[in-house]
C-alpha cells in the first residue's frame, strides 16, 4: 500500500470500531479501492508490508503504525512487539514512539506512570520506555516459562507413579 492507502486503511479502522468521521474522512473511504476490503484483511497487507522491508523510511513505517493502532485489535500485541524490538536493536528512536503509542492503545504498560511528557522527539525517554516494556516482557515470559517446565517436571514425575 502506498501512504496514501495506508490513511485510507487507517480510516477504514475506525469506521469498523465505530469512529463517526466528517466529511474529509468519509469521501476519502467512499472513494477508496480498500473500502471493500474487510479490516483483517487490510491488517494482514500491511503487517506482510512491513515484514518484507516495503517500507523503507521510518514516516512510512510511523504511518503503518499509527493506520494498525486504529484497528484496536489485541492481537497485533505480539506484531508490535516484535517490531518495536526490531526497531530498538536498529537504533531507529524516530518510530519507537509510535509503536509505543500503538501497544498503549491497547492497553500495554509501555509508559511509566512517572512519565509525565509524551512526545516522538523525546527519543532518549522513548528509547529507554521502550527498553523497560520489552525487558519486562521478556522476563515475565521467562518466568511463564519456567513455572511451567517445572510444573510439567513435577506433573510427569507424580503421573509416572
Amino acid at each position: 500500500m502506498n501512504n496514501d492507502q495506508v490513511l485510507e486503511a487507517a480510516f477504514i479502522f475506525e469506521r469498523h470500531n465505530g469512529v463517526r468521521h466528517g466529511d474529509y474522512e468519509n469521501d476519502l473511504i467512499a472513494f477508496s479501492k480498500l473500502k471493500d476490503y474487510q479490516p483483517a484483511k487490510l491488517e494482514q497487507l500491511l503487517i506482510k508490508g512491513v515484514d518484507a522491508g516495503v517500507y523503507t523510511n521510518d514516516e512510512e513505517r510511523v504511518g503503518v503504525y499509527w493506520a494498525l493502532s486504529k484497528s484496536n485489535n489485541r492481537q497485533l500485541i505480539p506484531v508490535f512487539r516484535r517490531w518495536l524490538r526490531s526497531e530498538v536493536a536498529a537504533n531507529c528512536d524516530t518510530v519507537l514512539f509510535q509503536l509505543l503509542v500503538a501497544l498503549d492503545r491497547l492497553d500495554e504498560p509501555v509508559f511509566p506512570r512517572t512519565r509525565s511528557s509524551r512526545a516522538a522527539d523525546d527519543n532518549a525517554l522513548n528509547l529507554r520506555d521502550a527498553r523497560a516494556y520489552l525487558n519486562k516482557m521478556e522476563s515475565s515470559l521467562r518466568l511463564f516459562f519456567n513455572k511451567t517446565l517445572c510444573y510439567e517436571k513435577y506433573s510427569c514425575t507424580f503421573n509416572a507413579r
